[in-house]
């Protein structure tokens, strides 16, 4: 009898845990692809009604050499050289911005600055506009079309109608001595002369775009760059690398601030 008893109980207690285990397997299963439905409804619904979306992005790349030695009487030149990376991000805008910031500049080595676009190309930048943890542009309700207004700080208009500039910064040589009777041409091809190998150059940046609109909505986004340092024709060492990134849709989505 008490072996029957125990016998029953056994199976009672197998039958329960597999019941268990089943409904909760099965359970776990529907409620997250109930999630999953419901998290990809929404995103969906996020992806189609951002009124912010970067549409291009270009990246100019080339070399520059800044001159320590300012009598060109003497004998050498003797140049911090770095190379550059100027990037132009257009926004694409259905409503008006409030507040812009980039923040969470990521790379391996090099530093990254706003950038005047009317520099745009060139090896010039302002130490003072480095972006670091959390860099603020001054927005304004103005489209500029008659351009009155400059763009020495950082500046964005509410509409869009200018892109966010930024200018990253790799160094490559400090006090670097070239003989003066040498003729520079100061871009790329200064990079060959300090025998850098092109390997070397490749960095990967990632940092993100902030938005704030007139509702107080935040909107933001991570965009990842691979610095262009040469293409299937040329390379930086020619002098410059131009690369248009075209169509990107990428949608700044709402309540993805970094900080």
């Amino acid at each position: 009898m008490k072996k029957n008893f125990l016998l029953i109980s056994i199976i009672i207690i197998l039958v329960v845990l597999i019941i268990f285990f089943s409904y909760t397997r099965i359970f776990l299963k529907y409620k997250n692809k109930y999630f999953i439905e419901k998290n990809d409804v929404t995103l969906a619904k996020e992806l189609k009604n951002s009124p912010f979306k970067i549409e291009k992005i270009t990246l100019y790349s080339s070399a520059y050499g800044k001159n320590k030695n300012e009598n060109f009487q003497k004998a050498n030149w003797i140049l911090d050289i770095y190379q550059y990376t100027d990037i132009a991000l257009y926004v694409n805008c259905s409503s008006a911005i409030k507040n812009l910031s980039i923040s969470n500049f990521k790379s391996d080595s090099g530093k990254l600055y706003y950038l005047d676009s009317t520099k745009f190309g060139t090896g010039e930048f302002i130490n003072n506009y480095e972006i670091q943890k959390d860099f603020n542009f001054t927005v304004l309700n103005d489209s500029n079309h008659e351009n009155l207004i400059n763009y020495n700080t950082p500046i964005f208009f509410a509409d869009g109608s200018n892109p966010i500039t930024l200018k990253f910064i790799n160094i490559v040589k400090n006090n670097f001595i070239i003989e003066n009777n040498q003729k520079l041409k100061f871009d790329g091809s200064l990079l060959e002369k300090t025998s850098i190998n092109l390997e070397t150059l490749k960095k990967q940046i990632s940092f993100d775009i902030n938005i704030v609109d007139y509702n107080n909505d935040n909107y933001g986004t991570t965009i990842n760059l691979n610095i262009p340092i040469k293409n299937e024709s040329s390379t930086i060492l020619n002098g410059n690398i131009l690369e248009e990134k075209t169509n990107q849709n990428i949608i700044l989505l709402k309540n993805r601030v970094h900080n």
